[in-house]
């Protein structure tokens, strides 16, 4: 027990690293085994954003001001007014994972980032 404890002071910084990893995914997990999104008033907005990025990724278009897949495919500017570089990392996701997991891979990936920089 004494040489567990050695080690992990030796290596606190991976210690920290791989708590924080699993308290970001066991605080995420209980709504990812529903495969369910639990939604505000405004995820579906959000979603849309998602999905555009994604559909302009899928087709080779890395930045696009205006939704041309998505929001009734009117070339809607509303995209340009909000954030959107985080949403890459959704959109990214999405290649990979299916449309649920990608965003709460995503969390559990944006709450680990959240508590390394806290601490």
């Amino acid at each position: 027990m004494q040489s567990l404890i050695s080690k992990l002071r030796q290596h606190k910084d991976l210690t920290v690293t791989v708590i924080f990893g699993v308290l970001s995914f066991l605080v995420v997990l209980p709504f990812w085994v529903t495969m369910h999104l639990y939604s505000g008033p405004d995820l579906q907005f959000h979603l849309s954003r998602i999905q555009e990025i994604f559909l302009n990724l899928k087709h080779g278009t890395l930045i696009s001001h205006i939704a041309t897949h998505t929001f009734n495919q009117l070339g809607d500017a509303v995209v340009a007014c909000y954030p959107w570089v985080w949403l890459y990392l959704f959109a990214g996701f999405k290649f990979i994972f299916s449309a649920v997991s990608a965003i709460y891979f995503t969390y559990v990936l944006i709450i680990l980032t959240t508590l390394l920089l806290a601490y």
